[in-house]
């Protein structure tokens, strides 16, 4: 996924940092924001946030989208299916899919599977 950077002509940057499966288990964990307010490893030059879970069967992990704002979820690996409730109802989503949250929508990902969030200005998306 692209994001809009906050400035133009600044010279393109790399982050690599490494995380251990055990902070990624069953909790958002911030990768990489550039996000007021938000504390990132990796900070990037947009008003952006990514964060990844790792999700053991039958837990659940929450997001809320805040006002202004939108989120993309994507399945990196699940097998068979992640869970996705929010306004929509409960949706099942297989490795590769993705879903779009709305402004102020709360979804719940239930495992198991590993998903990535993007959070992003609303306006920008």
């Amino acid at each position: 996924m692209w994001v809009l950077p906050q400035h133009a002509g600044i010279a393109p940057a790399y982050g690599q940092h490494s995380f251990s499966a055990e902070q990624l288990r069953d909790r958002w964990l911030t990768i990489a924001s550039g996000q007021t307010g938000v504390d990132a490893q990796i900070r990037l030059d947009a008003d952006a946030t990514f964060s990844a879970a790792e999700i053991e069967p039958g837990v659940e992990v929450r997001h809320t989208t805040a006002p202004g704002r939108r989120a993309f979820l994507f399945v990196a690996e699940g097998s068979p299916a992640v869970s996705v409730s929010g306004k929509d109802g409960v949706q099942r989503l297989e490795a590769g899919d993705a879903a779009r949250i709305d402004a102020g929508e709360e979804i719940v990902v239930q495992g198991p599977g590993h998903v990535v969030l993007w959070d992003v200005d609303g306006a920008a998306a």
